[in-house]
């Protein structure tokens, strides 16, 4: 079997070209076709007028696809899960900047900080506390509006599959939105996720992009009501003991056990996580139940990786020792058994010792002719702690006893094959 990133990035591939080999008559083809061909290079390039406006989706959240008579009902297709829409230009560079100012400050001054603005009787009634929680898959965010340092009102919202910046997102977008309807114009928004408030403010083309929007919308409509709005975004440490941050954090756990609301968007980093979360499933049982490379899972149950093996690494080993030992872990060796199985030899027994059958098992471990030879094997395998009789599954996968394996083989010259006699040049 392939490695499990290997196995993810052969399935992207292969739905990446199953898309494009749609028939023309697929709805998906021209949005397809026009992303292709006016793929957006600069602010000058729209976006392809086929794909749904802002705002819109191909399919709302949970709604099964409705199959076309060109492909058979069975067919897995896609799972947008009401995905979110990627706007590649959002506003014009020469927009007007909002009136929020972020501040990130090192621990100890981010402290002394939150103390101060706490102090300024103007955001006494538009201070928020805001977080973001994740447990058991489920995402939330909360904001608690705090009044003279006494909680007043507390907001939780459920995003059902999602991230935890995602509900910190959300709990600053909750927080502002509940100040700005009772017209405050002086607003304090306390998070302790510093991804969350450098998000929040970014627009550009990205995950995660759609609640960047509604907050600038949501600020920008609000400076039509209120010109003199001021908004200041504040990073704090989180579990220090500050009241507020720890109301926030209880209301955002609380939020994760809610049901979500079907109309929220799924960012795109959700589902690349559900997608690959799903097909590392689809892998571990596959390798549960393969039954291919029964003789190498026998010895060694670690699973494949992009990181190569020792056996293959090892600047000690030989090309002989480790091609050798390669044929000893996957059962296809020199040995008379395996020769026997496929036609090159009269006879499975063991040359040595007239033994029936000549197996790795009888080759490393039981023919007497090499037990002389055995004297080396028991010794590394104490220096790695491993006492009593020798065992394959040691033998052949410790990285420590690859080199006194590959010492064994070549001593009992066992896997010497013979030279072919030079053609005649008579």
């Amino acid at each position: 079997m392939l490695p499990a990133q290997l196995c993810i990035e052969c399935d992207a591939m292969n739905t990446v070209a199953y898309y494009l080999s749609l028939p023309p008559s697929h709805p998906i083809r021209p949005l397809l076709g026009n992303a292709i061909a006016v793929a957006p290079k600069s602010l000058k390039n729209a976006w392809p007028p086929s794909v749904p406006a802002c705002g819109q989706r191909l399919r709302k959240r949970k709604v099964p696809r409705a199959v076309g008579s060109e492909e058979s009902p069975d067919t897995d297709f896609d799972e947008t899960l009401g995905m979110e829409p990627i706007v590649p230009v959002y506003a014009a560079p020469w927009t007007t900047p909002l009136p929020v100012t972020t501040i990130i400050l090192p621990k100890e001054d981010a402290l002394r900080a939150l103390e101060v603005v706490m102090a300024d009787k103007r955001r006494r009634d538009a201070t928020c506390f805001t977080d973001g929680s994740l447990l058991e898959g489920c995402a939330g965010g909360a904001a608690v509006r705090v009044e003279g340092g006494v909680e007043k009102e507390c907001i939780g919202v459920s995003l059902g599959d999602g991230q935890v910046c995602e509900g910190e997102m959300e709990g600053l977008l909750c927080a502002t939105t509940k100040v700005l309807r009772n017209r405050c114009h002086c607003v304090l928004c306390v998070a302790d996720s510093q991804a969350a408030l450098r998000g929040i403010l970014s627009t550009k083309p990205r995950s995660g992009q759609f609640c960047a929007i509604r907050y600038d919308q949501l600020i920008r409509n609000a400076m039509l009501i209120i010109p003199h709005l001021t908004i200041l975004n504040l990073w704090t440490p989180a579990h220090i003991g500050t009241d507020g941050n720890e109301l926030a954090d209880a209301a955002a756990k609380a939020a994760t056990k809610c049901d979500p609301n079907p109309d929220n968007y799924v960012s795109l980093t959700s589902v690349h996580h559900h997608i690959h979360v799903l097909s590392l499933a689809e892998w571990d049982t596959r390798w549960q139940t393969v039954k291919t490379g029964k003789a190498l899972r026998y010895l060694d149950r670690t699973p494949p990786s992009l990181i190569p093996s020792p056996l293959y690494s090892s600047s000690s080993l030989s090309r002989k020792a480790s091609s050798c030992i390669s044929q000893l872990r996957t059962g296809f060796t020199y040995l008379n058994a395996n020769r026997y199985k496929s036609g090159f030899t009269d006879s499975p027994s063991c040359e040595a010792c007239g033994a029936l059958y000549e197996t790795r098992t009888h080759y490393l471990l039981e023919c007497p002719a090499w037990e002389s030879l055995r004297q080396l094997l028991h010794a590394a395998c104490r220096d790695i702690g491993h006492f009593g009789p020798l065992h394959l599954s040691p033998l052949l996968t410790h990285p420590k006893l690859l080199t006194p394996i590959g010492k064994f083989i070549n001593a009992t010259e066992h896997f010497a094959w013979p030279c072919p006699p030079p053609e005649s040049t008579l």
